[in-house]
């Protein structure tokens, strides 16, 4: 599995969007472009919530596992 930074990928679809938006802008690129840019800044932020919540639950199962977790 290929590593990433959830991160730079945001920031990376969000340059892509400023980028689709000028050359919308310039009639370079037809508007489903801009529609595309942003749904890759979604899923860019989905990955990046997921992989936040699958910390907690690793968390949550290691003190669980541990008798760690207060009942």
């Amino acid at each position: 599995m290929p590593k990433y930074n959830t991160k730079e990928n945001i920031a990376l679809a969000e340059k892509n969007m400023n980028l689709q938006q000028t050359l919308f802008k310039a009639g370079q690129i037809a508007f489903q472009e801009i529609v595309n840019a942003q749904n890759s800044i979604e899923e860019a932020q989905n990955n990046y919530l997921n992989g936040l919540l699958k910390i907690k639950i690793a968390e949550l199962e290691w003190k669980k596992a541990n008798g760690k977790l207060a009942p």
